[in-house]
């Protein structure tokens, strides 16, 4: 979504959002890799989506998807929309994907005792948090829905 929107929002703001997005979220998967990498654990396994939250399996929807996550359907109308309904969309479906992140980062901090792994969710909670309130001001801007 993020790589849609960088190259198609309408607004600087827009698109200054969704680059910080794809380089952060990039530096965070690689560090968590090198981590798995580090403890001698494979980075897929055959356990569901979110097996590692206690309750985790409530959390994933019917069609399969975890919170947060956009559907074929609404990435395919993100790369369709144009102007300023890119922006628009993006925000939305951005704020969904980090409201969900926060619920997974807050399992994280309650399930671990590593300090490297607690420092790194908190990092990424309070910079998903600080995101959502800037993309919630930026719909307010464009005079849509937060």
């Amino acid at each position: 979504m993020a790589l849609i929107a960088w190259q198609r929002a309408s607004q600087p703001e827009t698109r200054t959002m969704a680059y910080a997005t794809v380089t952060t979220q990039q530096a965070e998967i690689g560090m968590m890799r090198a981590w798995l990498s580090t403890w001698h654990l494979l980075p897929t396994g055959s356990a569901p989506p979110i097996a590692w939250v206690p309750d985790g399996g409530r959390m994933v929807g019917a069609d399969g998807w975890i919170p947060g996550m956009a559907s074929p359907a609404e990435v395919a109308e993100l790369e369709t929309a144009q102007g300023k309904q890119v922006d628009v969309l993006f925000c939305q479906l951005m704020i969904r994907h980090h409201l969900g992140g926060v619920h997974m980062i807050d399992a994280v901090l309650a399930e671990s005792h590593r300090p490297e792994v607690l420092d790194l969710a908190e990092k990424m909670k309070s910079s998903q948090q600080a995101d959502v309130a800037t993309m919630q001001r930026m719909l307010t801007d464009l005079g849509a829905v937060p």
